[in-house]
C-alpha cells in the first residue's frame, strides 16, 4: 500500500521498505487434534469437576470461539439449557473467574 502511495506521489518515501520480513516457519511437528470423542470426554470431565473455565472450553470446542473471544465469556453469559450465549467480548472476566 505504501508502494502505491509513493507511485501516486501521495508520499515521498516508503518508510517500511528497509524492513525485512522473515518467512513464516512451518512447525517441525504436526499438532494432533482431538477427536470429537476426546473433546466430549474433556468437556464432561471439566463439567463434573466444576472447572471455572468450563464455559470457555464450551465456547472454543463447540462454538468455535477463538481464544480472545473465549476470554470474554463469563459464566453468567452462557445458558446451556436454552442454548444461548450473551457475550460482551471483554476479557476482564478471565482472571476473575478462571484460576
Amino acid at each position: 500500500m505504501l508502494g502505491c502511495a509513493v507511485a501516486e506521489e501521495e508520499i515521498d518515501k516508503n518508510v517500511a521498505s528497509p524492513v525485512k520480513v522473515r518467512p513464516v516457519r512451518k512447525h517441525k511437528t504436526q499438532r494432533r487434534r482431538w477427536s470429537s470423542e476426546e473433546a466430549r470426554r474433556f468437556l464432561e470431565s471439566a463439567r463434573e469437576d466444576d472447572d471455572p473455565c468450563y464455559v470457555r472450553y464450551v465456547g472454543v470446542l463447540v462454538l468455535g470461539l477463538r481464544s480472545g473471544e473465549a476470554l470474554g465469556v463469563g459464566e453468567s453469559e452462557l445458558d446451556l439449557e436454552a442454548g444461548q450465549l450473551g457475550w460482551r467480548g471483554s476479557s476482564s472476566g478471565w482472571a476473575r473467574n478462571c484460576r
